[in-house]
């Protein structure tokens, strides 16, 4: 009914690139 395997694989792909983000955010204004 449900694909969990292939959601849970696309949330994880969203956060690890939201969270290379902010850090890349964070670097960039820190210096």
């Amino acid at each position: 009914a449900f694909d969990y395997k292939k959601l849970l694989h696309d949330y994880n792909r969203e956060v690890r690139r939201a969270t290379h983000n902010a850090m890349a955010s964070l670097v960039t204004t820190v210096g």
